[in-house]
């Protein structure tokens, strides 16, 4: 299954060694939205318990988990996450598509915002 969905809004910040990413159909009460989490320190309690890498959550609390996308790739008007069949939390999505507003193509600085979040997927972003 492919879900996709408009964003006009985007926010990147680092709180408290916290990489925080968001995008969203709307900036107030969105309906559909992605949030990335990724600390910048992990111990070996994370490690052991599969949370030394990022988080994502769906447009729900319902829909997020450890780990799960395989590919990010960004174009001139999308974001397409390629999900990994293999982990639980996202079983059945196959791609997260993200239909970006002209005001965010282009935009530096959610490139970087993913490279920061997806550290362990270093090939190319931009297709």
């Amino acid at each position: 299954m492919t879900v996709e969905w408009p964003v006009s809004y985007f926010s990147a910040t680092l709180e408290d060694d916290v990489w925080l990413v968001a995008f969203a159909d709307t900036a107030d009460e969105p309906e559909h939205y992605l949030l990335l989490q990724r600390s910048t320190e992990c111990d070996e309690q994370d490690a052991a318990l599969g949370q030394d890498t990022y988080h994502l959550e769906i447009s729900s609390p319902a829909l997020s988990g450890y780990g799960g996308v395989a590919q990010v790739r960004i174009e001139q008007e999308r974001i397409i996450f390629s999900m990994a069949n293999s982990v639980t939390w996202c079983a059945g999505l196959d791609r997260l598509v993200l239909l970006l507003a002209p005001e965010l193509q282009d935009d530096p600085a959610i490139e970087q915002a993913l490279r920061d979040v997806f550290i362990e997927q270093l090939t190319p972003l931009r297709g």
